[in-house]
């Protein structure tokens, strides 16, 4: 594999930091300016789903202003589904390629970034909760992915060394031939530890990413994505501290803001304190409308953190073509701006932040519209809905009111003025005489607003795809009943409406997980050694991988899940229990153990066993290849091909009688005893396998017999619809599940001809040969 070169930061001078500073932080004001309507709008959708909405004018003061919570039901229950789509496969990273000497390789490396994603490291699920959260309200959401290398500095005793004694007066002492004094004590040592070196991800606000009008794709636009992005800038808020330190110590532990001014010592920080702008996000700029709204509708306030000793910046990451200051020609690169003060801070080529050529920016959308970046979210697309419900529920409300507590009139003690009066429940109205005036007869309406909300709930099922299963309703008829059809139907509707975004997900996911690979193989450490969770007791106590272990030769890629497609964790099971099922009765699958181990692997990882090797052993361990012949498998036990006392592993497709024949008579044999009898015990417990193994194959024929007749019974003396025809077979050529014991001592279990797993003796206790 390549060795691959530590990054360097790119060399401009003063003009030119000036110029990238000044050009960066004019663009992004320009798009921010461009797009002013476009914030208005999200920000209502901030408010829809907290469910604070401007107040609603009602007939009278006082009338209903509630505000129904169907968008965030919407976004909660959608997002739920969403998140177990991608988070509950087994197992969750896939490598596919196409060198088959990268088979190896495909599995340490979906290990590896396995590993990667779990909460003690980048905590994947919670930040990805977070941005899907932001992509359903607001259509789109990105998030920043980086390569960070934190450490920890601690305090240790080392060796006993002899320091000079400092006197009161700060001079040397002298002893009294003149030479200095020293006294033996114990030295103390910084070390430095890692914190974490690895892959992080950080999901950005939706005013906290900006890209050129007209763009599909945060990517760069390029002959292989002509709907790519121009530019693309991200904006962060960041500590000075932090800022400090990565003027020291970036991304992969190289300095990210390399040309970082004033960086050393105390007058350097005491610069960026007298410079830092206001800290309320009031003054600065005009992008902060949104963290102002939040601020708001969670009881913050700003104005307390006017005099902070570690102030923030407003930091712009702007991903784009520059030309490059050696030869001239524009390349890809990557900028770092602080805005207020305007400063450059430091740059990079793209291939040096990412050495695949591809912005480390993780995009995640709900329906696409057009060729535009910006996609349509829940919000968007249920605003009229969910305002007409609002109307509707308060319009309700105001009826029972009027209904149950009307208003009324009185005779009038004195003159009134007729402006002032006002209708209301419970308002009494003076008049001249209360006589001259007649009520018609109204029939009760207050059925009409409960089935018009009834039948907006409905629309939104239809619209948005979300089911009576997730809207906590029990229908008893119909084809959404909860019994088991009306369950699977609802389910596939469910599923079909949602396997766009589903696969969204899932190419998400892939481009997550190629990326944690390739940045772990540029910036990660020489060796990493990890253990996965799940790992049975037997197994070693980790996983040391180097980087020559991680290179592909050929083309690689990433998916989600071994079941790519199918993101639906109940229907992998239902999945998982027909072919178990099948598994139980077919002579195709059960001629071939590593067939059957495959079977019942998938069955295991489909209820969420992660490692199924626990339970039917490894895979490594079954027979492979065509059966042997008798002589053969003699001659390797007789030159310990396959161990001291261990016998050679017998074959479903075995005649089994033939072979015990053929190693009675050969143990009995001239031969032999002229060989020494070597290897005997191996010899006695191949009998002894195959014994086990013609016993199996008679309960299996005997319980297959039963479930034909079982199944004759029920259906007239006919075949089981979807049934295999099933031919009467030979008692010897009758296939049947491999042992997992493979014929060895320690095999004492054997997967039954319905599934379970059939009891055998182990082969200290058989009733053979002893």
């Amino acid at each position: 594999m390549p060795a691959f070169a530590v990054p360097r930061p790119l060399e401009f001078d003063d003009e030119e930091m000036e110029g990238i500073a000044r050009e960066t932080v004019r663009q992004y004001e320009e798009s921010v300016r461009a797009r002013t309507e476009w914030n208005n709008k999200h920000q209502l959708y901030e408010d829809m789903f907290r469910g604070k909405l401007p107040p609603r004018e009602g007939p009278w003061e006082g009338s209903a202003d509630l505000h129904v919570q169907a968008p965030y039901w919407l976004v909660d229950s959608i997002n739920v589904r969403l998140m177990l789509s991608v988070w509950n496969q087994v197992p969750m990273v896939t490598a596919n390629v196409e060198e088959e000497d990268d088979i190896g390789v495909a599995d340490r490396a979906a290990k590896l970034v396995e590993w990667h994603l779990g909460p003690n490291r980048m905590n994947a699920r919670e930040r990805w909760g977070r941005a899907s959260k932001i992509r359903l309200i607001h259509g789109a959401s990105v998030s920043l992915i980086s390569y960070v290398l934190d450490t920890y500095r601690y305090r240790l005793v080392g060796e006993n060394v002899d320091m000079p004694v400092i006197g009161a007066d700060g001079a040397l002492e002298l002893d009294v031939e003149g030479n200095p004094k020293f006294r033996t004590q114990d030295d103390e040592v910084m070390e430095e530890g890692v914190y974490y070196q690895g892959p992080v991800i950080q999901p950005l606000e939706f005013d906290d990413f900006v890209v050129p009008i007209g763009a599909m794709n945060a990517q760069p636009k390029r002959p292989s994505n002509p709907g790519g992005a121009e530019w693309a800038t991200v904006r962060q808020y960041e500590v000075l501290s932090l800022m400090m330190a990565k003027a020291l110590r970036g991304f992969g532990g190289v300095p990210a803001y390399s040309d970082m001014p004033n960086t050393d010592g105390d007058e350097g920080k005491e610069w960026w304190l007298a410079n830092a702008p206001s800290q309320d996000r009031i003054s600065n700029t005009e992008n902060d409308r949104r963290a102002r709204q939040q601020d708001d509708r969670e009881g913050m306030n700003r104005s307390q953190q006017q005099k902070r000793d570690n102030p923030e910046f407003e930091i712009l990451t702007r991903f784009g073509t520059y030309p490059d200051p050696i030869t001239g020609e524009d390349e890809e690169m990557v900028f770092f701006v602080c805005r207020h003060p305007e400063i450059y801070l430091g740059g990079f080529y793209l291939s040096d932040y990412y050495w695949k050529g591809e912005r480390p920016l993780l995009e995640l959308h709900y329906q696409k519209v057009g060729t535009r970046f910006y996609s349509m979210g829940v919000m968007e697309i249920v605003q009229h809905l969910s305002a007409e419900i609002d109307t509707i529920h308060n319009m309700r409300i105001d009826v029972g009111f009027a209904t149950n507590m009307p208003y009324f009139f009185y005779r009038a003690a004195s003159g009134f003025d007729p402006d002032e009066i006002e209708l209301r429940p419970l308002k009494g109205v003076p008049v001249d005489d209360p006589r001259d005036f007649v009520f018609p007869q109204m029939q009760n309406v207050t059925s009409f607003y409960n089935a018009e909300e009834t039948l907006l709930y409905t629309l939104i099922e239809r619209v948005m795809g979300v089911t009576d299963l997730f809207l906590g309703m029990n229908p008893t008829t119909g084809a959404s009943a909860r019994h088991a059809t009306g369950f699977v139907g609802t389910q596939q509707e469910a599923e079909a409406r949602m396997s766009e975004i589903s696969n969204q997900d899932a190419e998400a996911f892939g481009f997550l997980s190629k990326m944690i690979y390739n940045m772990e193989l540029q910036y990660g450490p020489p060796e990493r050694t990890f253990r996965l969770q799940g790992e049975g007791v037997d197994e070693p106590a980790g996983l040391t991988l180097k980087r020559e272990d991680l290179w592909f030769r050929g083309e690689y890629d990433f998916t989600l899940g071994a079941n790519y497609g199918s993101y639906s964790q109940m229907q992998k099971q239902q999945q998982s229990q027909a072919v178990l099922q099948l598994a139980g009765t077919s002579p195709l699958i059960n001629q071939d153990p590593l067939r059957r181990w495959e079977a019942e692997a998938f069955y295991l990882r489909s209820i969420g066993i992660r490692r199924p090797e626990i339970f039917i052993g490894p895979k490594e361990a079954l027979p492979v290849g065509q059966p042997k012949k008798p002589d053969e498998e003699a001659a390797q036990m007789d030159q310990y091909t396959f161990g001291v006392n261990v016998p050679a592993p017998v074959h479903p497709g075995d005649n089994d009688d033939e072979h015990i024949q053929f190693e009675m008579q050969y143990m009995q044999s001239e031969v032999y005893g002229a060989l020494g009898r070597p290897n005997e015990e191996a010899h006695m417990n191949h009998i002894m396998a195959h014994q086990r193994q013609k016993m199996q194959k008679m309960q299996q024929q005997q319980m297959a017999q039963q479930q034909a007749m079982m199944g004759g019974g029920q259906q007239g003396g006919g075949q089981q619809p979807g049934a295999p025809a099933q031919p009467p077979v030979p008692q010897q050529q009758t296939p049947v599940p491999p042992q997992m014991g493979g014929g060895q001592p320690n095999g004492s279990q054997a997967p039954g001809a319905n599934g379970q797993m059939a009891n055998v003796p182990p082969f200290g206790n058989s009733g053979g040969m002893q």
